[in-house]
């Protein structure tokens, strides 16, 4: 890479795979807390350890969702109501974490608006298929990845409109 990109690059990339998986923790901990609010209010058995186990599995995208319907399952066999309230207050947290919080925090934190994020995902998780990565490496590095591309354009973008540059200076005038 030229000199001017290399540092910019390097420290883009440290940055935002930084910033995107201290802020996946901070969503994991977020989770996890409010589950643990709700499982104590619900007086859900084991509340604690099942609010950690789900919190922790959002980690790996798409994993809690998993995580839910296998504890609830594990509580439904012993009561099917205790297993159904777990089921639900447990995708109640969620969504609110999910669609509330997650978007603003992320989005602040990698410099993407919520519908990037969103179209992220797939198409990191598609690419890495096609690639032969698999699909799980794709959907933990689609965000940061769309993130650092952002973060470059805007850059290459901005040193197109800087003034010092002009498109004037840099042709070579006609002979007259």
């Amino acid at each position: 890479l030229p000199a001017r990109w290399r540092e910019l690059v390097t420290t883009t990339l440290g940055r935002t795979f930084r910033g995107y998986f201290a802020g996946q923790v901070v969503l994991a901990l977020i989770l996890s807390g409010g589950q643990l609010l709700v499982f104590t209010v619900l007086e859900i058995p084991y509340g604690v350890l099942f609010a950690v186990l789900i919190g922790f599995s959002t980690l790996i995208p798409y994993a809690s969702a998993l995580t839910i319907v296998f504890v609830s399952a594990i509580l439904g066999v012993q009561d099917p109501r205790t297993g159904l309230e777990l089921l639900a207050a447990a995708i109640a947290v969620g969504q609110i974490v999910d669609q509330v919080i997650q978007p603003r925090l992320m989005g602040s934190i990698v410099g993407l608006q919520p519908a990037w994020l969103l179209i992220a995902l797939p198409v990191g998780a598609r690419l890495a298929g096609l690639l032969g990565l698999g699909e799980l490496l794709g959907l933990l590095l689609a965000v940061p990845v769309a993130s650092c591309i952002k973060t470059l354009a805007d850059a290459a973008r901005s040193d197109l409109d800087s003034p010092d540059v002009k498109l004037s200076e840099s042709l070579p005038c006609p002979a007259e």
